[in-house]
């Protein structure tokens, strides 16, 4: 477990960080891709508790929008512990339940999400299907910057693959949208993997 928690650390300082987050969630639990990543384990395991216990009244309130909102949660915190097995089966139940309601903004963030899993794995066919998943349906509803998260996971895909003039283009779009958008941070963030690329 620490070798894939390891992983994942290295893979978000060198590359871009999921930027997807649910308004609606109104637990308390912060998105680690909205940059919070240094919460400690006793934290995060508080988290965990607290959300098992939200999923559980979900559940028995048949609650559906809520049980997918506390699904992604636990994605969140047990990706963000390094634990990827179960951050994937939380991401892909949120997803199901998603997919049945209709609620297009959380699927593009599960498929996200899940993205990063599977990069995080090493599988990079997968991850680039999550991408493009979450780029379509960002697509769908106008929202820039999750398009822009998007191409941006699809550089970094891109890359890991050795194909750097696709990646390049990935970035050239995320950097685009990210302007638009007026999210400084990020554009920072797609402008240093872009020279960085140049640079190698």
């Amino acid at each position: 477990m620490s070798e894939q928690r390891q992983t994942r650390n290295d893979d978000l300082e060198s590359g871009l960080e999921p930027i997807d987050g649910l308004d609606e969630v109104s637990n308390g639990v912060l998105d680690p891709s909205l940059g919070d990543t240094n919460q400690t384990r006793s934290e995060l395991a508080e988290a965990e508790s607290s959300l098992l216990v939200h999923l559980e009244l979900y559940q028995w309130l048949g609650d559906e929008a809520g049980m997918s909102t506390a699904y992604l949660n636990l994605g969140i915190v047990y990706q963000a512990l390094g634990d990827l097995d179960p951050a994937e089966a939380m991401y892909t139940e949120a997803l199901m339940l998603d997919s049945s309601l209709g609620r297009t903004e959380s699927m593009a963030v599960a498929a996200g999400n899940l993205g990063r899993v599977y990069q995080t794995r090493g599988d990079l066919a997968q991850a680039s299907a999550m991408h493009e998943k979450a780029l379509e349906l960002h697509e769908k509803l106008g929202r820039k910057e999750g398009m822009a998260a998007a191409y941006g996971n699809l550089g970094l895909v891109q890359r890991a693959r050795g194909n750097l003039a696709q990646a390049a283009a990935m970035y050239k779009r995320a950097l685009g949208l990210f302007r638009t958008a007026g999210a400084a941070p990020q554009v920072r963030q797609v402008q240093r993997l872009l020279d960085r690329l140049t640079v190698s």
